[in-house]
């Protein structure tokens, strides 16, 4: 198939607000001012993290610094004991409602065990400050990667495929992750993908989509009509950010663009999106078909499942279930290599 000329940086120019590709995570009501900072967070190189657990310091060398965001920080660490190279995710400040989030990531992944999401190793929540080992994953956000590569078609389509796959593993465990986009998506350089930031994640049954003070929680530029009308989180509004990621990757625009967030989040309301082929004549009818079904506006004319959008994703582009081929060694230079750190000041929770 032919090759896809995408680039995301396409939506600045194409006046999608700055603001709109962020996640909408306030401060819940009662929530102190940001609190302790982890006083040496960017001491590397074998450096021992003050306010870690003695046993932390005994077991994983500290190797340098991965990624940073406003509330967390990563470094990469050697496991001496399994002989592996992990990352180490932690808060720069207690505050209240970021250790609770900080919690819910750490505790929801530990319930996951799939090919298509990071793992959690080990965790101490209970910590000052708490922290998690996660694989350290070799590779970019799919956000970088688009930037980057030409993407073929059929590689597109696949990619989005294992991200619903690991989405669909989520909500058969009862799970919601109501921030998937790009950036929060890794692309391995061994071929496939990692779905990661479990900050906004909820079970199912308890999911809602405001805080207490009215306010909605996820991305603008991914949240599903319903959502921005209030209405709880479902896997039918994880299918529908799936559908606008899909669409970036065809088209390099999101479906809905505009001068600021009220008029993205307002157009999903009146108005389908044009058709991908719209944008880029180049695709086929039938990925129209298959993006255009999952950003339906009523959540029962979308797929019946996130599993049965995977499943049509691969028939489209015509790849079985299955790994991916390692990416080009053109597309992400050693020095790229990325960890669960890389998407710190990017992704959901930004922790």
């Amino acid at each position: 198939m032919n090759s896809l000329d995408i680039n995301v940086d396409r939506t600045r120019a194409q006046g999608v607000s700055s603001s709109a590709d962020r996640t909408l995570s306030p401060m819940p009501a009662g929530s102190t001012a940001p609190g302790a900072v982890v006083a040496s967070a960017r001491r590397i190189a074998g450096a021992a993290l003050p306010g870690f657990a003695r046993e932390l310091g005994e077991r994983y060398e500290i190797r340098g610094q991965l990624g940073e965001g406003a509330f967390g920080i990563v470094f990469l660490a050697w496991d001496r004991l399994m002989g592996r190279e992990v990352a180490i995710k932690t808060l720069k400040e207690l505050r209240g409602d970021l250790v609770m989030r900080f919690r819910r990531e750490a505790e929801l992944l530990a319930r996951l065990a799939h090919p298509n999401i990071l793992r959690v190793f080990d965790r101490q929540l209970d910590g000052d400050p708490p922290y998690m080992i996660t694989e350290r994953v070799d590779g970019e956000t799919l956000a970088d990667h688009l930037r980057s590569v030409r993407l073929e078609l059929d590689h597109a389509l696949a990619l989005c495929a294992q991200v619903g796959d690991a989405v669909a593993y989520g909500h058969s465990h009862g799970i919601l992750h109501r921030d998937i986009k790009p950036s929060n998506v890794f692309v391995l350089r061994e071929g496939g993908v990692k779905l990661g930031d479990f900050g906004l994640a909820r079970e199912i049954a308890a999911g809602t989509t405001l805080t207490r003070c009215g306010v909605l929680v996820g991305t603008p530029l991914y949240l599903s009509p319903e959502m921005v009308c209030g209405k709880r989180a479902t896997p039918e509004s994880d299918q529908y950010a799936l559908g606008v990621m899909a669409y970036q990757m065809v088209t390099g625009t999101p479906p809905f663009t505009g001068d600021s967030v009220e008029n993205i989040l307002g157009a999903r309301l009146l108005d389908d999106p044009k058709p991908p082929r719209a944008v880029n004549p180049e695709l086929p009818p039938d990925v129209d078909a298959l993006i255009m079904k999952a950003l339906a506006r009523k959540p029962a004319d979308r797929f019946a499942s996130v599993e049965a959008f995977s499943a049509a994703a691969r028939a489209t582009a015509g790849v079985p279930a299955g790994p991916l081929s390692p990416l080009a060694s053109a597309s992400i230079e050693s020095e790229a290599t990325l960890s669960p750190g890389a998407c710190l000041g990017q992704s959901g929770s930004e922790l």
